[in-house]
C-alpha cells in the first residue's frame, strides 16, 4: 500500500485525537464520565480542518443504541435521524455535539466542494 507523508501525519494526529473520543469501554458498554468537547476546527501541522459531518451515538453500549448524523451541505447544517431530515443551522453549535462517534473534517483551503457528494 502506497501512502504519502501528508496523510499519515494527518492520520496520526487523528489517532491522538481518537483517545479523547473513546466512548465505550473493551466490554462494549459505554465509559461511565466522558466529556467529549468537539471542535469545529481543527489545525494539524499549520493546516485548518473544518468539521463537516458527524455521526452521533445515543444509548448507552455500542451493541444497542441509535444513531443520528449531522452534516453540513451548501453552508447549512442538517441532522438526519432516520426518516427524518431537519435544517439546524441556527441552532447547530459542534461543542455541544456531547454524543459525537465519528467526526468527519476536510482542509479548509480545499477547493473541491464535497458537499455536493454526500
Amino acid at each position: 500500500m502506497t501512502t504519502n507523508s501528508r496523510s499519515v501525519r494527518a492520520v496520526n494526529a487523528i489517532d491522538g485525537q481518537q483517545r479523547d473520543l473513546k466512548k465505550f469501554a473493551n466490554d462494549g458498554f459505554k465509559l461511565s464520565s466522558q466529556d467529549i468537547s468537539v471542535n469545529g476546527n481543527i489545525t494539524i501541522d499549520g493546516k485548518t480542518y473544518n468539521l463537516y459531518a458527524c455521526v452521533c451515538h445515543h444509548g448507552y453500549s455500542s451493541r444497542s443504541g441509535h444513531y443520528t448524523a449531522y452534516c453540513q451541505y451548501d453552508s447549512k447544517w442538517f441532522h438526519f435521524n432516520d426518516e427524518r431530515v431537519k435544517d439546524v443551522t441556527d441552532s447547530f453549535n459542534a461543542s455541544q455535539l456531547k454524543d459525537a462517534y465519528v467526526l468527519f473534517y476536510r482542509q479548509s483551503n480545499d477547493s473541491l466542494n464535497y458537499s455536493s457528494r454526500l
